[in-house]
């Protein structure tokens, strides 16, 4: 058995050997072709990785419920998660309570959206920290508030600072990194201001 091997051995060596140049171009022919499809794979694949980000970030999987306009009829933000949470096809739930205002802070005043959440609502619209940090389930009735990135950037705040929402003072906890659009969000969390919605 032994010598077969070795006979087979021989001859592979014999035949490299007598067509060399030939055996090396079929050689590489093989592997750039591998690579290619190799290359050609990857390269779909990270391409449906972000087209299918780019979708999501739209918004294709949201849906919004609005609430009377005129507030005759409004749903308790306790209502609504405890109804949402048991549909098992619903990832989240998030109350919003969306307005426009006028908002100070180091002698600078900026008309911008005022939105008020819960810590779900907060980061499931949130784009992540920059500095500071995200509202908490504490955070109801304590004026802490969390600004967008523009926004904070034309008022001159920061982490700490003061901020006058309609008159009232709130505390600056965290500031919101830049965010990509996302297309049915009511607002964009740069131009905003997040508080707790108790």
């Amino acid at each position: 058995m032994r010598g077969v091997w070795r006979e087979l051995a021989l001859e592979a060596f014999v035949s490299l050997k007598l067509q060399g140049r030939r055996s090396l171009l079929a050689l590489l022919g093989v592997m750039i072709g591998s690579a290619s499809i190799v290359a050609l794979l990857s390269f779909s694949h990270i391409a449906r990785a972000e087209v299918m980000r780019r979708f999501e970030a739209l918004g294709a999987d949201t849906v919004q419920l609005v609430s009377d306009p005129t507030g005759q009829q409004w749903m308790d933000h306790r209502l609504f998660s405890r109804q949402f949470s048991e549909e098992q096809d619903i990832r989240v739930a998030v109350p919003l309570s969306v307005t426009r205002d006028s908002v100070g802070a180091n002698g600078q005043a900026e008309s911008a959206s005022i939105v008020a959440t819960t810590q779900d609502g907060f980061e499931w619209l949130s784009p992540g920290m920059a500095a500071g940090r995200g509202l908490a389930s504490g955070d109801g009735c304590n004026g802490a508030a969390v600004l967008g990135s523009a926004l904070a950037k034309t008022l001159g705040a920061g982490v700490g600072d003061v901020v006058f929402i309609g008159g009232y003072g709130y505390r600056a906890v965290g500031l919101l990194a830049p965010a990509d659009p996302m297309g049915v969000l009511p607002v964009s969390p740069d131009e905003a201001v997040l508080i707790g919605l108790g």
